[in-house]
């Protein structure tokens, strides 16, 4: 079992940064192999919407990653109430996914981490699951998780930071699941 964690922050070692780490340390915990990626670092040139059929440069190789892993955990800072532009603009090139045909991404698992100091975490986690949800992505029970970093101690029953290893768990079992029962999900 395969889960790449796509982390959506410019601040390489920051909150959102941990919070995927720790997530993908519950899910290494429960038996699946686990990557992480910057997406600050794959230097994306902008998607302009022009309905690309190629991916740019150096996303080719990833693309391959991304077609074999059973899940994915999309971590972001909010900003302005939605995702960060590196997450909005890595999502738009899943564009390119659509010109390959057949759903690639149809029956994958995701979850969500969204950080913030303020308000706008859990748009943001429904901005995200939108546009996944159109590629056929599933989502297990509690996809999302929102951190905000001025109220985590003040959170009842500390469940900021207790949510993180529930998102792992419930991947896995998810994962398990659907790996379990041969599904043809029809589009």
């Amino acid at each position: 079992m395969k889960i790449i964690g796509f982390n959506g922050s410019p601040n390489k070692d920051g909150i959102c940064s941990k919070l995927l780490e720790d997530a993908l340390k519950e899910c290494e915990a429960q038996g699946a192999s686990v990557e992480n990626i910057k997406i600050i670092d794959l230097n994306l040139s902008f998607f302009h919407g022009r309905n690309e059929k190629i991916p740019p440069e150096g996303l080719e190789l990833l693309w391959a990653k991304i077609k074999k892993a059973d899940g994915f955990i999309f971590a972001t800072p909010v900003h302005w109430f939605n995702m960060s532009a590196p997450m909005k603009n890595f999502i738009d090139w899943f564009t390119t996914f659509e010109s390959i045909g057949n759903f690639p991404l149809e029956g994958k698992v995701a979850g969500i981490i969204a950080t913030c100091e303020e308000d706008g975490g859990q748009k943001t986690i429904t901005d995200i699951i939108a546009p996944l949800m159109h590629q056929g992505i599933i989502f297990a029970p509690y996809p999302g998780v929102f951190f905000n970093k001025n109220m985590n101690q003040k959170s009842e029953d500390n469940w900021m930071n207790e949510d993180i290893k529930l998102l792992g768990k419930n991947m896995i079992k998810m994962i398990e699941l659907l790996k379990s029962k041969k599904t043809d999900w029809g589009y």
